[in-house]
């Protein structure tokens, strides 16, 4: 927790107030009550200062957040800092970028869904088509039977090779 600078520097700061108040009640005449208040108004300032400055790194956590939403996926490296945020931060990059990537790959899947499906599609409307100009054919009155059963043998064969058929 000590490697976050921010909360180094509160902690050596409350640090250095509480040295200094101590100091000052034991050299000066000062009453006591005073000198703690005028400590307690200082630490308080610098919580006050402290909460600030979290609350700022928050709001550009924020707005880093918006941005990635709305498609700019840069990271600065110049905020590569340790501490709980800046950690954040590098997680929420590396989640969006896996989760783009994903959308990516499932963009893919589905066009290759829909090719295949149109593919299998046109596969099936060949020999179906075939069949329906067959069947008007044969189901011609006036078609010789001579013609009628030699159409038959060519569907025959021809839908044998379709289906793989010797």
């Amino acid at each position: 927790m000590l490697r976050n600078r921010k909360v180094l520097f509160f902690s050596i700061g409350t640090i250095a107030i509480t040295v200094v108040t101590a100091l000052v009640c034991q050299f000066t005449g000062l009453p006591p009550v005073v000198v703690c208040i005028g400590g307690c108004l200082c630490v308080g300032g610098l919580c006050l200062a402290y909460t600030i400055r979290r609350y700022r790194s928050i709001a550009q956590l924020n707005a880093y957040i918006q941005r990635l939403s709305h498609g700019k996926k840069s990271l600065d490296i110049r905020d590569n800092a340790e501490g709980e945020l800046s950690i954040l931060k590098n997680e929420i990059y590396k989640v969006t970028a896996a989760l783009t990537e994903q959308a990516a790959s499932l963009s893919r899947d589905k066009r290759g869904l829909a090719n295949a499906l149109t593919d299998i599609s046109h596969q099936l409307k060949t020999p179906l088509t075939a069949i329906g100009v067959m069947a008007d054919l044969l189901d011609d009155d006036e078609l010789p039977r001579k013609r009628g059963r030699n159409l038959l043998r060519i569907y025959g064969s021809a839908s044998a090779a379709w289906n793989g058929l010797p």
